[in-house]
């Protein structure tokens, strides 16, 4: 936000400072940025224990939850181990991440349960409960390492498309806005500047429907009630 400030001089006449236009102009896209990445990470935040059911998000997760687990079990499992059932060169990257936030620690080579796990009653919690509770806060915790550093491309692949409609809606305040899916490719392309076709985002607003992140009637879309307010909370508006 820009003040423009002006002088009496005393005969009438005031003199009016004006910002310099390039300076306004960079503000306004450094605002348009912030938005854009608060809307990401707020939605990630919002939407993770949903879309952890679609297979594509359990899939690329996996290999961090087999290590949650090994370290749940304490049945000796070791680093070398689950390198070798893995094959997978971030493996290793996956074992500090989850020792840098205190879920597990590993003591001569055996996976064993950090601080997080040894203080949480874990006999409370199913096997799939286990998974989506503490993969949940791990993705809570460390989202841009894993989604950047460590290229788990799926955390960073549904809430473009749900924010796709909850940046129009909180944008607007609007909580129960209607947005027809036309709206939604156009927002999409004006957020990450990609021209998706729109049977492709309709696919994708199903895929999100199916586990409640939006509502979908047709050709449009509004939010989730309870989405919409977490969003909105970690989004600041324009």
């Amino acid at each position: 936000m820009y003040t423009i400030e002006a002088e009496n001089t005393g005969q009438g006449v005031y003199l009016i400072d004006v910002p310099d236009r390039n300076a306004v102009i960079e503000g306004i896209d450094e605002r348009e940025e912030e938005i854009k990445e608060k809307l990401d990470f707020s939605m990630a935040q919002a939407i993770y224990k949903h879309v952890y059911d679609l297979p594509a998000v359990r899939t690329q997760l996996n290999p961090i939850l087999q290590i949650l687990r090994a370290a749940r079990n304490r049945r000796g499992m070791t680093v070398s181990r689950i390198d070798e059932n893995q094959r997978s060169k971030n493996t290793r990257e996956y074992i500090d991440l989850l020792s840098n936030f205190g879920y597990i620690k590993v003591e001569d080579g055996e996976i064993l349960p950090g601080e997080r796990l040894q203080s949480a009653d874990l006999n409370e919690y199913s096997w799939d409960e286990f998974g989506r509770k503490f993969l949940g806060d791990v993705v809570q915790r460390g989202y841009v390492t894993i989604r950047d550093e460590l290229n788990l491309s799926m955390l960073g692949h549904y809430q473009k498309y749900s924010g796709a409609y909850y940046f129009d809606a909180v944008q607007r305040g609007k909580q129960d806005l209607w947005l027809d899916v036309d709206k939604i490719v156009d927002n999409f392309e004006e957020l990450h500047g990609d021209r998706k076709d729109r049977l492709y985002i309709q696919d994708k607003l199903g895929e999100l429907a199916s586990v409640d992140v939006i509502r979908k009637d047709g050709d449009f879309v509004r939010s989730e009630e309870d989405i919409y307010h977490q969003v909105a909370q970690g989004t600041p508006t324009a």
